[in-house]
């Protein structure tokens, strides 16, 4: 699969860059409509680069049909790192992309047609799938155990066993 890369520039809601003191981190979470030719797609999350002084950063992604990627972005609430029984995190996210050629991330295709289908992954649906009425979702964390769980449409008819 070809690596790419997607830039991009990220702050608060604010629109305030977030002080490396609070230790921002982008990360792009995989998500798979089938499986990738040239091997595994892993549930792993990937992290880019950030710059603490503009917020501009960039990631390399594989790019490769039915795969698409989940942005998100966390930072500590608390910025006195002296404190460290206050290591709760903010988190956000945003729609999700398909790192084409890459490029700036506001430039890449979120085309959410390419969402419709069965898609496979550990634990519940990322919420971006949880809204749409096109897609089967099954969390595969208890294959083998005769225990998978099928997530249907956003009314959610849960269904266990194989």
């Amino acid at each position: 699969m070809p690596l790419v890369t997607v830039t991009y520039k990220a702050w608060d809601h604010n629109r305030k860059i977030i002080p490396s003191a609070q230790q921002p981190r982008v990360g792009f979470k995989p998500l798979a409509s089938d499986i990738a030719a040239a091997g595994l797609l892993t549930d792993r999350e990937v992290f880019g680069t950030l710059d603490p002084n503009t917020g501009e950063g960039s990631v390399q992604l594989e790019s490769e049909q039915g795969i698409m990627y989940q942005p998100f972005m966390d930072w500590l609430i608390d910025d006195n790192a002296s404190a460290p029984s206050n290591q709760a995190r903010e988190y956000s996210e945003w729609d999700p992309i398909f790192p084409g050629q890459g490029g700036p991330i506001d430039q890449l295709p979120s085309d959410a047609t390419a969402l419709s289908g069965v898609w496979f992954g550990y634990g519940d649906p990322p919420d971006v799938l949880r809204r749409r009425s096109d897609v089967t979702y099954w969390d595969v964390r208890g294959v083998g155990t005769g225990n998978p769980v099928l997530w249907i449409d956003t009314r959610f008819a849960v269904v266990g066993g194989a």
